[in-house]
Formats: C-alpha cells, structure tokens, sequence
C-alpha cells in the first residue's frame, strides 16, 4: 500500500495488483477538499462512490456524483476529484494501466 499527497484534506491510497496490473485507490475527501492537480495516465479508471457526494472533473468538465454511483472514463483525459459539499465523501477507483 502506498499513501500519495494528493492535497489538503485528501486521503489517498493505493494497493497495486501486479498479477492483474490494476490499482485499488481508496480516496477520502474532507468537506472542501480536492486534488491539488490534476492527473492523467494510461488505461482507464472506475470511480464508484462509496459515502456521500463528490465531483468527478474530467477534461475540465464536472460530473456530480453521490453515493452507490459508478462511472467508467479514459484516465488520458486529464481528471480530478473534490467534494464540494458539508460532509466527509469517499470512493474507491479502480485504474488498469500505470499511474
């Protein structure tokens, strides 16, 4: 497992899954918070959230989600998530390819 910065009030964590070549991120948002950058790399990303409401950005284009929502999108465009409400938010992304 690996913890990455991500930002203030931004809980970011990886498990690799080298046999299937897949990242597990468990990502935890305070009220307020979000990436600092943005990121972009290979393969595609699954974003499921798993507590409350989040805004998934992609290629500069916001997508609101809530929990027991899914989503599935190209990880080349460049992306982010924040949580623009009052409460604690978290998903779990699953990533093919490298980070």
């Amino acid at each position: 497992r690996k913890r990455v910065n991500r930002g203030k009030g931004v809980d970011y964590e990886v498990l690799h899954l080298p046999a299937l070549d897949l990242d597990l991120v468990d990502v935890r948002l305070a009220p307020g918070a979000s990436f600092k950058n943005e990121m972009s790399h290979e393969g595609i990303d699954v974003v499921y959230v798993t507590k409350g409401q989040l805004v998934l950005e992609v290629n500069h284009a916001d997508y609101p989600m809530t929990e027991g929502e899914c989503c599935v999108f190209a990880a080349g465009f460049p992306h982010k998530l924040r949580n623009d409400s009052k409460s604690a938010c978290a998903a779990l992304s699953i990533t093919t390819g490298r980070m």
